[in-house]
């Protein structure tokens, strides 16, 4: 309640001429509020609801319907992993299209003349606060979808399941990079926003490498998934497309393409922007049973609030 004051007339003022005391203030506030959230969901709703990935059965009973008799446990909200596909895009496009109008229309970037980085597109009021939202976003909407990437790809990598888990914990450690880079521009501190851009492009780089890799090896060895081989060779070449970019970017500031102008660099950039947008798509529609798996809301029995260990899979479970 004591942050709410600091909307009052002069309260700045009083609190801290330099502001650090209400930097304090609300930095508290937001600590206090994200424990007090965390702590009252696990004591009131943990027991009786679980979040997971769930898949259809061959009766054509969907997770978004599917009710269990008496004390099974009943699903109240569900979401496909192919949805949630859908969605990534959505917000992707959506964030790019919006920030380049407005940064284009109020003259921060020029691209007639001078292509920009997607960056430069996040770098000013207000498409800053705009990435701040609907990067992050993005982020953590590619997480939940690399959590179904693994139970999906799970079958096909039995003799190394550690080595899944690890590859798929390498693709989450880069998607806190990628928020990082929404969260701070490049004009608030230039070494945070360049530290996490390099850990998204390498660390998602190498993960789309390796699995790529590993998606042609096990069709090759001719695994019972049938994938298909279009999208399998798209996955191999929206890997590489991405990791042009990085790759381009480091030898031009190490002064290996002296006559390549910067805004070319600038369109690898997009070039990586959508092989990363088409592989979280195609890695995952490669699967032929990927519309059988969904991210639920469980309601779990009263008699028995475990029973959903027989029904479904936490993210960091192995799936039925």
């Amino acid at each position: 309640m004591l942050t709410i004051l600091r909307w009052a007339p002069g309260i700045i003022g009083v609190l801290s001429p330099s502001g650090v005391a209400l930097a304090v203030v609300e930095w508290t506030d937001t600590a206090v509020l994200m424990s007090w959230l965390v702590v009252h969901s696990c004591r009131t709703y943990y027991g009786v609801y679980r979040t997971g990935y769930l898949t259809a059965t061959a009766d054509k009973t969907t997770t978004a319907t599917k009710h269990a008799a008496d004390d099974g446990p009943t699903v109240l909200l569900s979401c496909s992993l192919v949805d949630l596909c859908n969605f990534f895009s959505a917000v992707s496009i959506f964030t790019v299209a919006l920030t380049f109008a407005i940064a284009t229309a109020d003259g921060k970037v020029h691209p007639a003349s001078d292509w920009p980085f997607l960056s430069d597109l996040w770098a000013d009021k207000p498409t800053n606060m705009i990435s701040r939202y609907f990067v992050c976003l993005g982020a953590g909407i590619v997480a939940l979808e690399q959590g179904g990437h693994y139970f999906l790809a799970a079958p096909a990598r039995t003799a190394a399941p550690k080595a899944n888990l690890a590859l798929h914990a390498l693709s989450l450690a880069a998607l806190l990079g990628l928020s990082g880079v929404g969260a701070c521009n490049e004009k608030e501190l230039w070494p945070l926003h360049e530290a996490c851009a390099t850990l998204f492009f390498g660390g998602f780089g190498a993960y789309m490498l390796i699995d790529a890799l590993w998606m042609a090896y096990g069709h090759a060895r001719g695994h019972p998934l049938e994938m298909s081989r279009t999208r399998l060779t798209a996955c191999g070449v929206l890997a590489v497309a991405f990791n042009t970019y990085k790759l381009a970017d480091v030898a031009y500031w190490l002064g290996l393409l002296p006559t390549t102008p910067y805004s070319a660099i600038a369109v690898l950039e997009w070039t990586a922007w959508v092989a990363f947008l088409l592989y979280a798509r195609f890695h995952v529609n490669v699967y032929p049973d990927a519309p059988t798996y969904h991210l639920a809301i469980v309601r779990l029995s009263r008699a028995a609030p475990t029973a959903l260990s027989s029904h479904t899979a936490s993210l960091l479970q192995s799936h039925a």
